[in-house]
């Protein structure tokens, strides 16, 4: 019967210490942020990110590793081009593709995400 008690009491204090590193190993990520596409639903049409219904992420970025990152606007159009620019020299362009919605727009939601502002060139 000890032998079982010590079995059990060495169980609960090995799950205390899995729940403490999940705990640990969880708040790491915190630094790696999604950047969802943007779409007319806010209030008065205002632009808002589409995360809520489910759409497209253009990147999930470790912020730690954000150096600059640039907006360009797609003439004539609601549309913008975006270009991260990482600390080890690479470059992420979003799959080279324009997203819906103005750059001044993402210029706004991606600062109040990561904590940047987006750099003019």
């Amino acid at each position: 019967m000890k032998g079982f008690l010590k079995v059990i009491s060495f169980l609960s204090i090995n799950g205390v210490t899995t729940t403490s590193l999940m705990s640990v190993v969880s708040c790491g990520e915190s630094y790696v942020k999604k950047i969802y596409e943007l779409h007319p639903a806010g209030p008065n049409n205002s632009w808002v990110s589409s995360e809520s219904q489910g759409g497209p992420v253009i990147i999930e970025v470790d912020t730690r590793n954000v150096s600059k990152y640039v907006l360009s606007e797609a003439i004539g159009y609601d549309a913008c081009h975006i270009t991260f620019y990482l600390k080890d020299g690479t470059i992420n362009n979003t799959l080279n593709k324009y997203w819906a919605g103005p750059p001044e727009e993402y210029g706004k939601y991606i600062k109040s995400v990561i904590g940047i502002s987006p750099t003019e060139e």
